[in-house]
């Protein structure tokens, strides 16, 4: 069994190396906030032109004018980032009790205040589940909350347009169409 945790060790680090570069060049998720009535517009930032701000929203393209657009605010809730990493934190976290699992060894014969321990490999499993799923939420909160958040305001204004334009030529466009569905 231990040997199969060492050659199960660098495929997890792999695993996260690769998880790692892909949330690098994730997709930008913002929320436009209108002018007028309460409304919010939550996709994926996919371009814009001189005078317009294109989303992705439920796998349609949606072109809103910067005069509708009060702000713009990037990133997700707090709450997503503790789900995912509590979900994560879970399945790994069941995954390591269950393959962790060995059987104790007998206690001495002549020991009389030797304890031993025996749990299952399903035990085992939910151990690690309820750890690694405190821990994952742990870590998304502190993610959550570190991660840069901007807010833009545009309230219509076309100065306040152009000068956030420099700001949105930085980000990763979204191609649904490069994407699988």
């Amino acid at each position: 069994m231990d040997n199969f945790i060492k050659k199960l060790l660098p495929a997890f680090i792999l695993f996260f190396y690769f998880i790692a570069g892909a949330a690098a060049q994730q997709k930008k998720f913002i929320r436009v906030y209108l002018t007028g009535p309460a409304k919010v517009v939550k996709g994926y930032y996919g371009g814009h032109t001189d005078s317009s701000l294109i989303i992705l929203a439920n796998q349609q393209r949606v072109t809103m004018s910067y005069v509708q657009i009060q702000n713009i605010r990037t990133a997700k809730t707090v709450g997503h980032s503790i789900l995912i990493g509590s979900v994560t934190g879970a399945f790994v976290g069941a995954i390591t009790g269950l393959v962790t699992h060995k059987d104790p060894e007998p206690p001495p014969a002549n020991c009389w205040f030797c304890i031993t321990f025996e749990t299952t490999p399903a035990e085992n499993a939910a151990a690690g589940f309820t750890i690694g799923a405190m821990a994952g939420a742990l870590v998304g909160t502190v993610s959550g909350f570190a991660k840069k958040k901007e807010n833009l305001t545009i309230a219509g204004d076309f100065a306040n347009w152009k000068t956030i334009i420099a700001r949105l030529d930085e980000w990763l466009v979204y191609n649904s169409e490069t994407t699988s569905k």
